[in-house]
């Protein structure tokens, strides 16, 4: 049984979460509520602004951002026996509603808590601390960023959804021989 860790943003879904919720917020409330309440609250950072946004619960359908390529993948290796875990830095409640919206239940989530922002050299210790608790040695990994390169790089095996300038970078600089690219394409 081979463990697949999915990144959220620009992976899972083919935008951020932030950027989805930003949206809804002014769609559903319009631009001056939304900055009005924004502005009262006053956020110090994006994760502040996200939490902000989330609490209020304004039921944002994530079904229409799922990146599809992904979605079959999953329900490839999902048949082959593969255990997949959300991995995200995103917060759980964040991951929580997207997992309500997707066709397939996750067997884990790993996510951001106030403390530990999972991205990362970060992500990458949560992961093999997964992989040893549940006695395994190596996982597949799909993300889309920069960051992510060094998970990647301790893979057995990975697929890169981010800008194909970083993939040639991974694959030709790093040497990351384990990487593939594919493009993210809506559900």
């Amino acid at each position: 049984m081979t463990a697949v860790f999915v990144d959220l943003d620009r992976t899972l879904l083919h935008k951020t979460s932030t950027l989805l919720e930003i949206k809804h917020a002014i769609r559903s409330e319009g631009i001056l509520a939304t900055l009005k309440y924004i502005k009262r609250a006053r956020p110090k950072s994006k994760r502040e602004l996200k939490q902000l946004l989330t609490v209020r619960e304004m039921g944002l359908d994530y079904r229409p951002y799922f990146c599809g390529e992904v979605l079959s993948m999953i329900v490839d290796l999902r048949a082959k026996g593969s255990k997949i875990i959300l991995a995200t830095g995103s917060s759980k409640s964040v991951a929580c509603r997207v997992e309500l919206c997707y066709p397939l239940k996750f067997d884990e989530i790993l996510a951001s808590t106030a403390d530990n922002k999972l991205k990362g050299v970060r992500k990458l210790e949560e992961i093999h601390s997964w992989l040893e608790i549940n006695r395994q040695s190596y996982f597949i990994y799909f993300g889309d960023a920069w960051i992510d390169l060094k998970i990647m790089k301790n893979s057995e095996s990975s697929v890169f959804f981010g800008r194909k300038w970083i993939y040639w970078t991974g694959k030709y600089i790093f040497r990351i021989k384990q990487i593939s690219f594919r493009t993210c394409v809506k559900k």
